[in-house]
């Protein structure tokens, strides 16, 4: 019972690193890239925010995983502005950005094409004149994100905290 009980524990591990972000995963999916827009104009660089907007988009079509320039993204990474580049948590980043989202390259496709947060992110790479190419590929490496050191949170016990609960 120990042994199937170790295996149980090291499959959910490893099925929550891949969601978490903090495991290397490898599977199918898109391959996009962005570039600033032509000119000397500031407006046509390509910004935190846009970046976050294609984000949303690939996670709303159905990314499971997804990098930019192989910074991997979690619920934690922050995207920011950083002169004329865009920080993704403590590395800056520049163009073009390289954005690999795992995922059936078919329905991530379509399915970015066709939604409401696939189309906003549409009409900012026409707006603002980025350069955008998407490509299926058919096997990608994501590596995992840093590891973050807890440094106040300790673990503990279920059970002792569910008798240690307030009662109404």
């Amino acid at each position: 019972q120990v042994a199937a009980a170790e295996g149980i524990a090291a499959g959910r591990a490893k099925r929550l690193g891949a969601v978490t972000g903090f495991s290397a995963v490898r599977g199918p999916g898109l391959l996009l890239t962005v570039t600033d827009g032509r000119g000397d104009d500031p407006s046509t660089l390509v910004r935190s925010r846009d970046l976050a907007t294609l984000l949303d988009a690939l996670w709303n079509a159905g990314a499971e995983a997804v990098t930019i320039n192989d910074q991997r993204i979690t619920t934690t990474t922050s995207l920011h502005d950083s002169g004329s580049s865009v920080g993704v948590g403590t590395v800056t980043l520049s163009s073009p950005y390289r954005v690999r989202a795992i995922g059936d390259p078919r329905t991530l496709s379509a399915r970015l094409q066709e939604s409401t947060h696939g189309l906003a992110w549409t009409n900012l790479v026409a707006q603002l004149g980025f350069g955008f190419t998407a490509e299926a590929q058919r096997g990608m490496l994501l590596s995992a994100a840093p590891e973050r050191v807890l440094r106040q949170v300790e673990a503990i016990d279920q059970e002792r905290t569910k008798s240690q609960e307030p009662r109404g």
